[in-house]
């Protein structure tokens, strides 16, 4: 099991056994981070898009498409989402539930970074991710 399937298990049994999630500026942040990664994308600025992925997300990406971050990005398969559903907090790492894509997110100085989108729940199983980090 690679160490992204592990960290989205333990995000989704925490989210699990919690039953709520943070609220507060942290919430309404990565929910902007995520709108702001899809808008990029949808504008078709996708060296912009890149600058909102964490480090070992884009690295991963330029690695398995073999090609630089923009093009990669934007032959991925991420599906198109506007509006934030519901965005969960967990201390540096956050889940932004959109209507058309689920994004993961983690904390980077004061900024929320993407590491994982195009995320599909599967049950019992980690989320399937088209753009994802080890």
């Amino acid at each position: 099991m690679t160490v992204f399937c592990m960290l989205a298990l333990a995000f989704c049994m925490l989210a699990l056994t919690t039953g709520c999630s943070s609220v507060g500026p942290d919430t309404s942040l990565s929910g902007s981070a995520a709108r702001r990664f899809h808008q990029a994308l949808a504008d078709n600025e996708a060296a912009v898009a890149c600058e909102l992925l964490a480090p070992r997300t884009r690295e991963e990406l330029e690695q398995s498409a073999k090609t630089p971050c923009p093009q990669a990005l934007a032959e991925a398969d991420v599906p198109d989402a506007a509006t934030v559903t519901t965005a969960d907090v967990y201390g540096p790492n956050a889940r932004v539930v959109m209507d058309g894509d689920t994004v993961f997110l983690a904390r980077f100085g004061t900024q929320w970074k993407v590491t994982a989108a195009g995320c599909k729940a599967r049950q019992d199983l980690p989320y399937d991710c088209d753009v994802k980090g080890s």
